[in-house]
């Protein structure tokens, strides 16, 4: 394995297992294990910069990606709200169908959409 991997894969696994301040203690054990062990000793504060500075922008990322997926979820329910409320003003109230689209799973809901030709 490439030693650079080695070391931010280190790095990641510590920060996984909750372990207190994952980057120092990634370089002590690649130190300890030959592992980039000169260059860790000559640079390590530039590397604590560095890695603090990519990890902070990687759960920036993260996070980005995590709302981008959570709004998209709600922007799903409100758009499947919006198709059923019109659907419903298409049917007479109390109707066998009206019931029928209240209670529908999913694929019974798509059915109606199209009979009644709601798009998405």
């Amino acid at each position: 394995m490439n030693e650079n991997r080695e070391f931010v894969e280190t790095v990641r696994r510590f920060e996984k297992e909750g372990i207190e301040n994952p980057i120092e203690k990634a370089i002590e054990h690649c130190i300890e294990n030959h592992v980039l062990e000169r260059f860790l000793r000559e640079r390590r504060a530039e590397v604590l910069k560095t890695m603090a500075i990519d990890m902070t922008f990687e759960r920036r990322e993260v996070l980005i990606r995590e709302e981008g997926r959570e709004e998209g979820r709600e922007e799903g329910q409100i758009i499947g709200a919006d198709r059923l409320a019109s659907l419903l003003k298409k049917l007479e109230p109390g109707s066998e169908e009206f019931n029928r689209a209240l209670n529908a799973t999913e694929e019974e809901r798509q059915e109606l959409y199209r009979k009644y030709d709601i798009l998405s």
